[in-house]
């Protein structure tokens, strides 16, 4: 068998149309934010259908003085 990387996976499939709309503001269930020192957090968990569920979560990590870092 040869080797496969798991790429595949991710192919969309050409029938589909390109932006399909998966989840909407009446599918959002909650939205949690945290706002610390360090970072600040934004998550939105969505009800989609057949009970599944999504979670998308943003965090931000907060520089001093506005300065990135290496």
């Amino acid at each position: 068998m040869p080797f496969r990387n798991g790429a595949y996976l991710f192919k969309t499939d050409p029938q589909k149309p390109d932006n399909t709309q998966v989840f909407d503001s009446e599918g959002l269930i909650e939205a949690v934010i945290i706002s610390g020192t360090v970072f600040s957090e934004l998550s939105l968990v969505f009800e989609g259908p057949k009970g599944s569920s999504f979670i998308h979560t943003v965090r931000l990590f907060h520089s001093p003085k506005g300065k990135f870092h290496s």
